[in-house]
């Protein structure tokens, strides 16, 4: 109750219920999502330990290409310190390319005793059929028991329970013609930036697919009608975790040049897929799209080219697989961490202020530097001196894709982000204005006209990345 004013507030009172305990049973699988945890008798690491690990799937019978999440709680009447663990093998599952492992710190009273708990959530996806055992998770950890000197502190090796479950083969019957492997409950939708053009110029096709489960860029068949040309990117891919498993979506471009006048119409794009709940394949697709053509018919090449090269306007980012779990003892779980006068560096902490003010001179003189004129020009200096080595090394080895990669990068460093996009048309006049003398300009407008007939005429590409490694010394010793 509270007195406000002269007036007694009283809140409204509630009731709690204290049942027996409960023995066994303490697991609980849900069919998609996250795996839970009930939070009684977890799998104990030994007799009255006081702490435990126990690991589970969100699905013990997940069908091939559907996604699944690997759960391991460790948990210690004792807040842990150093938390360390090395995951089990995953084969024959496989981590998503698109999502990390997450962790989570909670507090949890499980009979009647506190625990510190450290949750790791592993998004995994299956890739062969079969039965699967998931060897135990292997931890470590540091107890210390006891306060302040008297405290007294214990590394602790343990093991998690190992997981078996079954992965399912995809049905063959009722599977479509253009089922490419996903697995999950998806929506289609695709949309033009124009809708009106003249010949020549380009329409951005933009067809996004999204739901829940992992997408992993599957092919989409995307049929412009005859007298419209397609260029296709690399779809890009955005995924996370929810409560209700994996929700990702794939983002799919194509640059469309339509030749000749006219009215088009884009065929509405088909996207299917297995749904697990169901247990059967469906198909999404798109609505039509039309597309106005107004002007002259295009006959030039050398105007077709350039006009394929509008869709190339953004730089292309090309997405590295990275391993996104570790593969040795040592990689550590978040945890208390606490103070403890046993640690051989703790006479260290005595000096560390001395130490950090020396260092926080140094690092804001660092920054005041890099946010100066000169900061920044060292800055783009050293980025394009790295690209135009990086040019040398992949003209000698004749790839040619490495090659532009690094005459980009270099013009990015000199030109900032104008680079990135530069056409042969504008290159001359662009080098001009920032200091590049006439014979370096020239050659660069004719190295971008062979880029782009290789691109979109079929013109023979011997010799280019040579030529390219070429250029970039010339620019890097002789643009300043």
């Amino acid at each position: 109750k509270l007195e406000v004013d002269g007036r007694e507030l009283r809140s409204e009172y509630f009731q709690i219920e204290v049942l027996p305990r409960r023995q066994g049973g303490n697991q609980a699988q849900s069919r998609s999502g996250r795996a839970t945890f009930s939070g009684r008798s977890p799998r104990a690491a030994g007799d009255d330990a006081g702490y435990f690990a126990e690991a589970k799937v969100s699905d013990e019978r997940p069908w091939v290409g559907e996604s699944l999440l690997y759960s391991v709680e460790i948990g210690s009447t004792v807040p842990p310190r150093d938390v360390e663990w090395e995951p089990p093998t995953w084969t024959p599952l496989s981590p998503e390319p698109y999502l990390t492992l997450e962790q989570e710190d909670m507090q949890r009273i499980i009979d009647g005793s506190r625990y510190t708990v450290n949750r790791i959530d592993v998004p995994l996806f299956a890739i062969e059929a079969g039965e699967v055992k998931l060897e135990p998770a292997r931890f470590s950890m540091t107890l210390v028991r006891g306060r302040g000197f008297f405290g007294a502190a214990e590394q602790v090796p343990f093991d998690s329970n190992d997981v078996q479950l079954r992965v399912r083969p995809l049905p063959k019957a009722g599977r479509p013609g253009n089922f490419t492997g996903a697995v999950g409950n998806y929506s289609i939708q695709a949309q033009l930036d124009l809708r009106r053009l003249a010949a020549g110029e380009a329409a951005t096709l933009t067809v996004m697919v999204e739901g829940t489960g992992a997408l992993r860029g599957e092919p989409l068949t995307i049929s412009p009608p005859e007298g419209i040309r397609s260029y296709d990117e690399a779809p890009t891919i955005e995924a996370l975790l929810k409560d209700d498993g994996v929700r990702s979506r794939a983002t799919y471009s194509t640059t469309l040049v339509p030749l000749t006048p006219g009215t088009y119409e884009i065929p509405a794009i088909e996207f299917s897929f297995f749904e697990p709940d169901e247990e059967r394949y469906r198909s999404v697709s798109t609505r039509p799209l039309s597309l106005e053509v107004t002007g002259e018919a295009v006959t030039d090449p050398a105007v077709v080219t350039r006009s394929a090269a509008l869709g190339q306007a953004k730089e292309e980012v090309e997405i590295l697989g990275v391993d996104i779990l570790p593969l040795h003892t040592g990689d550590k779980v978040r945890s208390n961490q606490h103070l403890s006068p046993t640690a051989p560096w703790f006479l260290a902490l005595l000096l560390l202020p001395f130490f950090g003010f020396v260092g926080s001179l140094s690092q804001a003189r660092r920054q005041r530097f890099a946010g100066t004129d000169a900061g920044q020009e060292r800055k783009r200096r050293v980025a394009a001196k790295a690209a135009a080595k990086a040019g040398a090394k992949a003209g000698q080895a004749g790839d040619l894709a490495e090659t532009e990669r690094a005459l980009r990068a270099f013009l990015t460093a000199r030109l900032q982000q104008r680079g990135a996009s530069l056409g042969p048309d504008e290159a001359a006049g662009v080098l001009a204005a920032s200091g590049a003398d006439q014979d370096l300009a020239e050659s660069l407008v004719r190295i971008l006209s062979r880029l782009e007939e290789v691109r979109y005429g079929g013109a023979s590409a011997q010799g280019l990345e040579s030529e390219i490694a070429n250029w970039l010394n010339e620019a890097q010793r002789g643009w300043r």
